[in-house]
């Protein structure tokens, strides 16, 4: 118990140097020696925990993920509405997601974490069959949720939501 509180302190530090480096410098030029000495921790110490900053930076992802997967799992019936409203508050109020914008490496992380934690969202909802048209929508809801990133998130999380679930009512129609 104890050295997986250690494992999860230290990746914590390891994650908020790389937002810290990110506030200052282009994502590109940060290096593992750049976070290891902001994290204070030995570089050795960060590739004990990951593989390069692209790993780190998902860890991030999935540090966002987590949160969204405790509000839903705390619903008694989420619905496709629910998930895209958390989605997008949450997406909205990270500060790491705001630096990778910045830093213009939204699409590639994005693409990887979305692969990931789409079997999830399957698997919590499953009354959302697999079908072309459940793979054309989260495609399109994939995409806007790119385009709106890109944008600033002008939008409140609750109208992006109000206009996907408009464009998804029209699809079924």
């Amino acid at each position: 118990m104890k050295r997986e509180k250690q494992v999860l302190e230290s990746k914590e530090m390891i994650k908020n140097a790389l937002i810290e480096l990110l506030q200052d410098e282009p994502y590109q030029d940060i290096t593992i020696s750049d976070i290891a000495k902001k994290a204070q921790v030995a570089r050795m110490t960060v590739y004990r925990h990951f593989s390069d900053k692209e790993e780190i930076a998902q860890y991030l992802f999935q540090s966002i993920f987590l949160q969204v997967v405790a509000e839903i799992e705390q619903m008694p019936n989420p619905e496709l509405v629910d998930l895209l409203r958390i989605r997008f508050r949450m997406l909205k109020e990270s500060r790491f997601i705001y630096l990778i914008i910045k830093n213009k490496q939204l699409n590639k992380l994005l693409k990887n974490f979305e692969a990931i934690n789409r079997l999830y969202f399957k698997a919590l909802l499953p009354h959302i069959e697999e079908t072309r048209l459940a793979t054309f929508i989260t495609g399109g809801i994939d995409r806007l949720t790119m385009q709106w990133l890109e944008n600033n998130m002008q939008e409140s999380p609750e109208e992006i939501t109000e206009e996907v679930m408009t464009f998804i009512s029209k699809l079924q129609h």
